[in-house]
Parts: C-alpha cells; structure tokens; sequence
C-alpha cells in the first residue's frame, strides 16, 4: 500500500487505495439493490394494493 502523497484515493469518499481492495462505502449496494428483482416486483406490487385498498376504502361510505 503506497502511503503519503503518492497514494491514491477515492475521490467518491476520499479512502486511500492500495494493494487491496478495499469495499467503500459508496460501491455497497444498499437495501434495495441487494434485493433481487422479483422481490423488488412483489414489493412494489404490495405497496401499490395498499394504497388502492386505502383509497377505496376511504371513499366509500
């Protein structure tokens, strides 16, 4: 790992690369891209009834 001013370093979230890769923050996937996309589907598809059923029930009387 090259220390001082020969280093590089991430210019996303400023940690220093080096001989090994280090997993910044910035190339993590978040709680929505480690979810596969049928899960993604069923969610979005569960969300959506929700907010119909409150609608409809809101409406009628």
């Amino acid at each position: 790992m090259i220390v001082g001013p020969e280093g590089k370093f991430c210019p996303h979230c400023g940690l220093q690369h080096g001989d090994k890769p280090v997993l910044h923050e910035h190339d993590r996937p978040n709680w929505w891209e480690a979810r596969p996309a049928w899960e993604r589907t069923l969610i979005i598809i569960a969300i959506a009834a929700v907010v119909i059923a409150a609608i409809y029930f809101l409406s009628n009387p």
